[in-house]
């Protein structure tokens, strides 16, 4: 829960489709942070980009964490006792409403993370997490095997 202007709100995990489309990618390519912005590659194949999906923060993300291993697994077993085994089944591609990343970085960052600009997007697969903070939607590009 996040206590704002003392109310509490609950976080809502919604299902991200970028660009109209369902990603379920259950592997973590790469993840890069370079001049290009942040980039995360999924792909079906941990050696090989086939059918992959670039998801770029063009201009970088205000905040961004990668959870591994157990630290994953107390939100994999809140979400699926709130939302249903199939909610992490079905995609890698989340948007969190209420966050309580957004609070935090809010608060960490004297409020330079502002929370009625601040997106929380989370990229999860069944053994890491990405979380991030950014204004405004990535660019996302459909990569085929020849790329």
């Amino acid at each position: 829960m996040v206590k704002n202007r003392g109310i509490i709100m609950n976080e809502i995990w919604e299902v991200w489709n970028p660009q109209g489309q369902p990603i379920y990618k259950p592997y973590i390519h790469s993840v890069t942070d370079d001049g290009e912005g942040l980039t995360i590659t999924l792909s079906n194949n941990t050696l090989k980009l086939q059918d992959a999906v670039k998801i770029n923060f063009y201009n970088g993300a205000s905040s961004s964490s990668l959870l591994q291993g157990l630290f994953i697994e107390k939100l994999k077993d809140n979400l699926i006792q709130k939302y249903g085994e199939a909610f992490l089944q079905t995609s890698s591609c989340f948007k969190i409403r209420n966050s309580l990343y957004v609070e935090w970085a809010s608060l960490q960052s004297y409020e330079m993370v502002s929370r009625p600009h601040a997106q929380h997007f989370c990229i999860f697969t069944p053994d890491t997490i990405v979380h991030l903070i950014a204004p405004y939607e990535p660019h996302v590009t459909f990569l085929d095997e020849k790329e």
